[in-house]
């Protein structure tokens, strides 16, 4: 199944982990157990069952050794047991399990049979599983009840097994998503992840049961009102519409306590309503997020050390990102499935998407499973010397002219230069963690031109000048207060030229990497920063459209 970022789109700014899901954070598990059945409706049978059971393992040892937790509800029309003690205590003692309303309550003895097993010391003491709900009664026939402890037992066990594993998990219609729609079309489970600044990872898990297909957004386009109408969505009945829900899981290993997984919790609904959630009277949202940083006893109580105040804002924007790519998620990887009563919950098209996203942002059509170079517009880049860094840098043609930044061996985003153009240009470079740490600020109207590069606190460190250039020359020179002035030569109308100073060559850019319209190569030496040579390259850029 493909991911968005098979398909060539990119949600946010931080870089995902290695399988872009929740099992990128250490030590934690996701398995699922499906039910599939027909069976002649009851009371003869138990009907067209579509359900399922999934099962969340943030850390090993939860009973005896509880996480931080926190959690939040933007609109209550659903169910979480273990919630209010999460909240109380900023603390959680079990896994997570999700499953359907109807099913809470089988889930729930199961699964307290479970924490037994693993800690008979439960048994003198008060536990309370955590269990969330939505409903799949669109496609699942909840006459009869059709989760056994069996399938609990089963997708405890698939969780535990995942720890490690290195691959990523099943998503889509499978678990507790078997039976969901969402945004119009089938839903269920979704997860991605984040790698922040300080090295740790934030993954995020949905069951998502929610939203009308018009209001279906993807990386802010429209794709829902965009689709054409003969693209089938949920068929065979009334659609679900408004009715349905969505539960999201947070799980990093950061150092967080309970108020600050809290604080986590709360912005999953950010991600949400990126994609099209609104919240509505009869949809439940309900957020846990949790943190194995550090660990209480079983008293409560918890180390020193936790993250707080500005440094969390990398952690929320990433619970933000995260959400809302894992919602996607749980669209792409859904299948088609046929439910109770002729009800057809149809999967969403990932060609038709990329095709929509790629011409509302400008970009190069869809042309299959990856953006990659064809025959007809491909020119080979020499590798850079040795000791440089190569990045691959993508213009975005819009009022803006932004850039977004990659590492061409992971396609991780490394900077993103967002910029506004005009005849008083403006530019912000930020990295990873959303920081500016460049600036570009210009005036070319009239006589004399002249672009200023500042750093993040606003000292300026190079400058553009009119007398410095015309178009007709094949040669720039940026003044450097700090230092020797940079000299740029070679083509500046074909993006093609190098940079150097005090004779010794430090930035390469060439415009010929996947095609010759939009994609450049940024090559930089051992010691110089590239937010420099970003904010250089979009500088000459707009002082080149200007003339």
């Amino acid at each position: 199944m493909p991911r968005l970022a098979d398909l060539g789109i990119r949600i946010g700014l931080l870089p995902s982990g290695p399988t872009a899901s929740v099992l990128d954070v250490p030590g934690v598990g996701l398995g699922h157990a499906t039910v599939i059945r027909d069976e002649p409706p009851p009371p003869e049978g138990r009907g067209t069952a579509r359900t399922g059971v999934t099962v969340v393992v943030p850390a090993a040892g939860l009973f005896t050794a509880p996480v931080p937790a926190g959690g939040a509800v933007l609109n209550g029309a659903g169910e979480c047991t273990g919630l209010l003690t999460a909240r109380e205590w900023g603390l959680l003692e079990t896994p997570v399990l999700l499953t359907s309303t109807t099913q809470l309550g089988r889930v729930y003895d199961a699964a307290y049979e479970l924490v037994l097993r693993e800690a008979p010391a439960a048994a003198e003491d008060v536990v309370i599983p955590v269990v969330a709900e939505c409903d799949d009664s669109w496609l699942n026939d909840v006459r009869r009840m059709q989760v056994t402890r069996t399938d609990v037992a089963e997708a405890w066990a698939a969780a535990l097994a995942s720890v490690g594993r290195g691959s990523p998990p099943a998503e889509g219609s499978v678990g507790a998503g078997t039976g969901m729609c969402c945004l119009g079309f089938k839903g269920g489970i979704g997860t991605a992840s984040r790698v922040l600044p300080d090295g740790h990872v934030l993954g995020v898990v949905v069951l998502t049961n929610f939203g009308r297909r018009e209001r279906l957004t993807v990386a802010g386009v429209p794709v829902g009102r965009l689709l054409p109408t003969t693209v089938p969505g949920c068929a065979g009945g009334a659609p679900p519409g408004d009715r349905g829900s969505c539960v999201v899981v947070v799980v990093t290993d950061g150092p967080l306590d309970g108020a600050a997984c809290t604080r986590l919790a709360r912005r999953a609904g950010l991600g949400l309503a990126r994609t099209g959630s609104t919240a509505t009277h009869a949809s439940g949202e309900i957020f846990l997020a949790c943190a194995t940083g550090i660990r209480a006893d079983r008293s409560g109580r918890l180390p020193g050390g936790s993250v707080s105040g500005t440094d969390l804002d990398p952690y929320f924007g990433a619970v933000v990102e995260a959400t809302e790519e894992a919602v996607l998620t749980s669209l792409l990887a859904a299948t088609t499935v046929h439910g109770r009563s002729g009800h057809v919950a149809h999967a969403l098209p990932d060609d038709e998407v990329a095709r929509l996203v790629h011409r509302r942002l400008r970009r190069r059509p869809w042309r299959g499973a990856r953006l990659r170079p064809t025959a007809g517009d491909h020119v080979p880049v020499p590798p850079p010397p040795p000791g440089w860094t190569r990045f691959l840098v993508k213009s975005r043609f819009g009022a803006g002219r932004d850039f977004v930044v990659l590492d061409p061996a992971t396609e991780h985003q490394r900077y993103f230069v967002d910029g506004k153009i005009g005849p008083r240009p403006r530019a912000e470079v930020r990295d990873a963690s959303d920081a500016v740490v460049y600036q570009v600020r210009g005036t070319l109207l009239g006589f004399p031109k002249h672009i200023m590069i500042s750093d993040g606190g606003g000292a300026e460190v190079a400058s553009l000048k009119a007398k410095m250039f015309s178009p007709i020359k094949t040669r720039m020179t940026l003044e450097v207060p700090s230092g020797d002035p940079w000299k740029l030569e070679g083509s500046f109308i074909e993006k093609n030229y190098s940079i150097t100073a005090a004779g010794r060559p430090i930035v390469q850019i060439t415009q010929k990497w996947v095609t010759v319209r939009d994609t450049y190569t940024l090559d930089v030496a051992d010691g110089i920063d590239p937010g420099v040579a970003l904010a250089v390259l979009w500088a000459v850029d707009r002082w080149v459209e200007r003339d």
